[in-house]
């Protein structure tokens, strides 16, 4: 769970009060420089000079080591990367760098859930932009964290796709009760009576 509370940075952003639950997806969403994806960089620590507090799962880390908040938040931004040259090789190298056991039943269940269903001997290079999306998140998910931001993560999928997807999503985090926040802004994701929702700079976010 993330509750931010009078929270304030510069003259981007500004929001009262807002909890984003565990078992849940919250939907973020708002004009383009509202401030969506400098709120995501306030909850994971990357800058820490913002007025109010943002509490995850009841505590607050401002200030202390952004590491802290790293062990808990996977966060998978729209310029993440993809490091070896096929999908296996990606697990057993994240794996390997963060002292993890590589686990590959693990690692097929998280691809299950990201709708990633090619060979994982399939040059990662020949994949499509949808592809590598799904790659990405299923190495974040693979990592096991409490909570997960993911800035604009399926723009590049089709719709049938997005609601597969999403769908798997929706049951994977109410069963695990962990925390997925997305920033959207496909109106069909916006709009799914699943989800719960929120509008950054506007009437929703105070």
């Amino acid at each position: 769970m993330i509750e931010i509370k009078n929270l304030q940075y510069q003259d981007i952003l500004k929001i009262s009060n807002l909890t984003l639950q565990s078992g849940k997806i919250s939907i973020i969403y708002g004009r383009s420089g509202a401030g969506k994806s400098t709120l995501f960089n306030l909850i994971f620590g990357n800058d820490y000079n913002y007025h109010g507090d943002i509490l995850i799962n009841q505590e607050n880390f401002k200030n202390k080591d952004s590491q802290l908040i790293r062990n808990k938040i996977g966060y998978v931004s729209q310029q993440e990367e993809l490091f070896m040259d096929t999908p296996r090789a990606e697990f057993k190298y994240i794996s390997k760098i963060l002292k993890l056991k590589f686990d590959q039943n693990k690692m097929n269940k998280f691809l299950q859930v990201a709708c990633f269903d090619l060979d994982l001997d399939f040059p990662i290079d020949k994949l499509s932009g949808g592809e590598k999306q799904r790659l990405v998140l299923a190495r974040a998910l693979y990592l096991d964290k409490e909570i997960y931001l993911l800035d604009e993560t399926t723009s590049a999928l089709d719709g049938n796709l997005v609601n597969k997807l999403i769908d798997k999503m929706y049951h994977y985090i109410k069963e695990s009760n962990k925390t997925l926040v997305i920033i959207a802004h496909d109106e069909k994701i916006i709009n799914n009576p699943k989800f719960s929702k929120y509008q950054i700079g506007g009437s929703d976010d105070n």
